[in-house]
């Protein structure tokens, strides 16, 4: 019998009572979602954004304990610095993301799309090498974008890019 050359995982806990969970993007919409859920399951959860005002509203909606940081995700110095003040977390989901004026590609406005592409994606991989240091061997790491990449329509172009931008970078080698 060949001998693998990758160690055996160890069994998956499925519960999430007790977890930490840091959830960028968790303030509203699906990372909001996430927050609720993990939260309903037993977890700690983490909520990030870069608004001020989200924060403070999802730590009203949700249960004691819950944290809420102001996160520039953009910026690398504030990604590390944040994880740096978290301390160790079970899982990472990165839901994080604007809207983009979806339309004809002949007017689509650079610096809208610029600063997309510099949320979902540069964000993310940020996000991912940052929470690597802190994750638990158990952990998970979790980059959301929608189904942009799957079912691109007219406009989507960029949207779609960072689709397979993201899986040629986070895929293992």
């Amino acid at each position: 019998m060949q001998q693998t050359k990758f160690p055996v995982c160890p069994s998956l806990n499925r519960s999430l009572e007790g977890q930490r969970i840091v959830i960028i993007g968790g303030t509203s919409g699906f990372g909001m979602a996430t927050a609720e859920a993990a939260s309903a399951e037993g977890a700690t959860v983490i909520v990030a954004s870069s608004k001020k005002a989200s924060v403070a509203r999802a730590l009203a909606e949700l249960p004691a304990g819950a944290e809420g940081h102001v996160l520039e995700i953009t910026q690398e110095s504030a990604v590390r610095d944040f994880f740096s003040t978290i301390g160790e977390f079970d899982h990472l989901a990165v839901t994080a993301g604007e809207s983009l004026d979806l339309g004809e590609f002949a007017t689509v406005d650079l610096e809208k799309a610029r600063r997309f592409f510099e949320v979902r994606f540069w964000g993310a991989v940020a996000a991912a090498k940052y929470a690597a240091k802190r994750i638990k061997t158990t952990g998970s790491i979790i980059l959301t974008n929608g189904i942009i990449g799957l079912r691109p329509q007219k406009g989507w172009v960029i949207a779609a890019g960072i689709c397979g931008a993201l899986e040629a970078v986070t895929r293992p080698k």
